[in-house]
């Protein structure tokens, strides 16, 4: 495979995200009302920190009467979103450990243009830190319902460790099948079969991708303690093709 995207961060301190590599996405209405973020195009919640990272913060004021702000980066190419179908997509990714937060680093379809879950989703990396999921990454896909309007959601068994330090998520995506790892060691595969048993239609082979790296606050992760900035930071993110 050849390299054709990437990122590697180098940009100077206080800069915000490459434009010419990202979009960064404002709260919409796609955003689950149970996550309490709002989402920025302010550099405080997106910045490079000049020693070779993208941050990205989320940031609670002092006044509970405010939002909590934070960043939803999205691939681009000059000004549209930057689509992929197949690959391998790869990020090295500090994740932070604050009760409530949940990075991300995933895959998404045209959810503007088609709505979601039919657009498709493939979640490379989700770290939630609630109650029961505190430690954890998830891996796995969201593909629409043959039965209802809903999503169906197959997964690989999470990973567990220490996630503050730098690691390598990626997912090897080929027709038929998405196969994960962490830090180069595979973690489990989604086959078409598997979705389709699980009562979902694959749409991974039709849809073409684009990544996203976000860090939400709430929802899965429950809600947040007494933190006030919780940052997550991005060494590279690279894609092959």
């Amino acid at each position: 495979m050849a390299l054709i995207w990437a990122d590697e961060c180098n940009r100077p301190a206080g800069a915000p995200p490459d434009p010419t590599l990202w979009g960064v996405r404002r709260t919409d209405r796609w955003q689950p009302a149970a996550e309490l973020q709002t989402y920025t195009d302010d550099p405080a919640n997106a910045h490079h920190d000049g020693n070779g990272h993208l941050v990205i913060t989320a940031i609670r004021a002092a006044d509970p009467r405010q939002p909590i702000t934070s960043a939803r980066l999205s691939a681009r190419h000059a000004t549209t979103r930057q689509l992929f179908r197949y690959g391998r997509f790869e990020a090295r990714l500090s994740l932070p450990d604050a009760p409530g937060t949940w990075p991300a680093f995933w895959l998404l379809g045209e959810d503007d243009r088609v709505g979601w879950p039919d657009c498709g989703e493939i979640d490379i990396m989700e770290a939630p830190n609630g109650p029961s999921t505190a430690g954890q990454v998830h891996q796995g896909t969201h593909s629409p319902s043959l039965l209802d309007a809903g999503s169906v959601a197959v997964g690989v068994p999470p990973t567990s460790g220490d996630w503050r330090g730098f690691h390598t998520y990626a997912v090897d995506w080929r027709p038929g099948l998405v196969s994960f790892t962490v830090d180069d060691r595979p973690t489990g595969t989604v086959t078409r079969r598997a979705v389709e048993a699980a009562g979902g239609r694959w749409c991974f082979d039709d849809r073409h991708l684009s990544p996203v790296i976000n860090l939400a606050v709430g929802g899965w992760a429950g809600p947040p303690d007494d933190w006030t900035e919780a940052r997550m930071h991005v060494d590279w993110v690279r894609i092959w093709a």
